[in-house]
């Protein structure tokens, strides 16, 4: 009989037990948890796109940069195509006189200003650009 009530005894101390562990999930240690897994998740992902949104400004800021230096050599150090151009058989715009080295030739510059005036998306066109948010260009 002892032993029957020995048996009795252990199998409702663990039938509480198993009531106690079902509740687990509501406990505040649980949800404490979670609570800062969420925020650690949103930290994350709110660095990254942070992060990635900078990388991606300075990108283009090299790019901006690179492409104004490439710009800048074919207009100052090349004679342009042909070499003798003006307004009519232009094909490659470029600066340089062909007959002084490291000097601009005068008359290309004034060429390239009427250009400007007339046309100033053939212009920018004739220097590979798509539209004048590319480049600012002042001739006076």
């Amino acid at each position: 009989m002892k032993r029957h009530n020995l048996f009795k005894q252990i199998k409702q101390i663990q039938t509480t037990k198993n009531i106690n562990i079902k509740g687990q999930g509501l406990s505040s240690d649980l949800m404490i948890s979670i609570s800062l897994f969420v925020l650690l998740l949103i930290l994350i992902i709110w660095a990254n796109n942070y992060t990635a949104g900078k990388m991606i400004g300075q990108r283009n800021e090299v790019w901006n940069y690179q492409r104004t230096v490439d710009l800048s050599d074919i207009l100052f150090d090349t004679t342009g195509q042909p070499a003798d151009w003006n307004m009519t058989n232009v094909n490659s715009l470029g600066l340089s006189n062909s007959y002084v080295p490291d000097s601009l030739d005068y008359n290309k510059l004034t060429y390239t200003k009427n250009v400007y005036n007339s046309n100033k998306t053939g212009l920018l066109s004739l220097m590979g650009l798509k539209n004048d948010e590319d480049v600012f260009i002042r001739i006076g």
